[in-house]
């Protein structure tokens, strides 16, 4: 089953590789392949929860938002953590703009490691630069501990009228 879930994510992560964009269902699809996967390795301790607004999931966002941020949920919050952790994937539409959220109840981040974690060079910078090539400065990263334990990490765009 692994085997499986594995030649699908890199057959999606392929095809995204063809664009500079996406739509946000595809996004999420890619997210979740990667996270059965990471289930298959760490069992009960990984749970995964979602809630996504169907209004979200045809919009346009750059390729590759939001695995790297999945990835970072799991180097950073279960394989450095002995306990379970959750990872919780959401995204809402509010008027004119879309907001995502990754947060995950693992280890955390100190509050001075996290512009090491926006640094360009790094998957979440890259994130944001991507975001900001295609929504300008009306889109937002930000990355923020969590108490007792846990990061999240927020994306604010803005719902264009050629983004539904």
């Amino acid at each position: 089953r692994t085997v499986e879930q594995l030649a699908m994510l890199i057959r999606a992560m392929a095809e995204m590789n063809l664009s500079n964009t996406t739509l946000l269902n595809e996004e999420f699809r890619v997210a979740e392949l990667y996270l059965q996967i990471e289930q298959g390795r760490f069992g009960d301790r990984l749970k995964i929860r979602k809630s996504i607004d169907a209004l979200c999931l045809e919009l346009q966002v750059p390729c590759f938002t939001l695995l790297p941020i999945v990835e970072n949920c799991i180097r950073h919050g279960i394989e450095v953590f002995d306990k379970d952790v959750e990872v919780i994937l959401n995204a809402t539409c509010r008027e004119d703009k879309a907001i995502i959220e990754v947060s995950d109840t693992g280890r955390g981040i100190e509050t001075n490691d996290i512009d090491s974690l926006i640094s360009p060079t790094s998957g979440i910078g890259q994130v944001r630069k991507n975001l900001e090539t295609v929504f300008g400065s009306n889109a937002h990263l930000t990355i923020e501990a969590l108490a007792p334990s846990g990061t999240r990490v927020s994306i604010v765009f803005p719902i264009l009228d050629n983004n539904v």
